[in-house]
C-alpha cells in the first residue's frame, strides 16, 4: 500500500469513527458499491494501455475532421466471426 493509501485510509477510519448508525450504515453500503464496481486487472491493463489512449485520442480527432475513411463500417465489423 502506498504512502498516500494508507494516509487516505486512516482519514476514512477517523470519519467512520465520528459516524452515527444510521450514516455508518450508508457509509457501509456505498463501500460495497465500490467493492462491487472494482474493475478487474484485465480491465484496468487495457484501461491503463498508452498506444489505446493514444489511438483514441487519433480517432477522435479523426472524427472532428471528418476523416471517416478510416472506420470500417459497422456492418464489415459486426459480421465478422470471432477466432475460437
Amino acid at each position: 500500500m502506498t504512502a498516500k493509501a494508507s494516509r487516505y485510509r486512516r482519514e476514512a477510519e477517523a470519519a467512520l469513527a465520528e459516524l452515527e448508525e444510521a450514516e455508518l450504515m450508508v457509509a457501509r453500503d456505498f463501500l460495497e458499491f465500490l467493492r462491487a464496481k472494482k474493475p478487474d486487472r484485465a480491465t484496468l491493463e487495457i484501461l491503463g494501455s498508452v498506444s489505446l489512449k493514444r489511438d483514441i485520442a487519433a480517432a477522435r480527432a479523426d472524427l472532428r475532421e471528418g476523416n471517416l475513411s478510416r472506420f470500417k463500417p459497422w456492418e464489415d465489423v459486426k459480421r465478422r466471426r470471432p477466432r475460437v
